[in-house]
């Protein structure tokens, strides 16, 4: 749920924003003038707002009065939550269209909370989540595998080719050893004869 305090004095917009935020639900929001809340009603377009009567640049019922004549904000819940109750005050507050009237000294700061979701369910309105930053995963990134300089090239050795066994021939097949070949005389060349011994 997101509530927009607007209120001069800071030390009473602490003292009511940390009672607001016990609840992990709301989201508060702070003012310390009139325009600062017009704007951040525009901007951020609170769930319910809690508007102070007196204020540095114009009173509350000023602002409540520009609220409720704009068609983007006059659903919102505005509670006055001031010291001053005045009769005039008061009535002109609920003529232009504020949800409550509270007066600080007769609320307690923890029981803000429950004021503020009270309004909110009387309205009707569907409460806002409060915001939460989105945690961003980084997009994955292939990561290529990188060669171990401690581990050697593994050189790749061919095989050596496998020799056939001679294998031994049928004796059919087998060839005959060549005999020895003789002199063959030349024409005209008498025979070689050895003498004769005498006796």
């Amino acid at each position: 749920m997101k509530v927009l305090l607007v209120d001069d004095e800071e030390a009473i917009l602490e003292v009511f924003k940390q009672a607001l935020i016990q609840d992990p639900s709301f989201e508060v929001l702070t003012a310390l003038t009139g325009n600062q809340g017009l704007e951040l009603t525009k901007k951020e377009h609170p769930d319910v707002i809690f508007l102070d009567q007196v204020l540095p640049d114009m009173n509350g019922n000023d602002v409540l009065q520009q609220l409720k004549s704009d068609p983007d904000t006059k659903n919102i819940p505005i509670a006055i939550l001031s010291n001053f109750n005045q009769d005039t005050l008061v009535e002109n507050a609920m003529k232009i269209g504020a949800s409550d009237y509270v007066l600080k000294y007769q609320i307690a700061p923890r029981d803000l909370l429950e004021k503020a979701k009270q309004l909110v369910k009387e309205s009707g309105i569907v409460a806002t989540p409060p915001q939460t930053a989105a945690a961003v995963t980084p997009p994955a990134q292939s990561v290529q595998p990188q060669p171990d300089p401690t581990q050697s090239a593994q050189v790749q050795t061919q095989p050596m080719p496998t020799s056939t066994p001679i294998q031994p021939q049928d004796a059919s097949t087998q060839v005959a050893p060549t005999a020895p070949l003789s002199p063959t005389p030349q024409p005209n060349q008498q025979p070689i004869t050895e003498p004769e011994a005498k006796s």
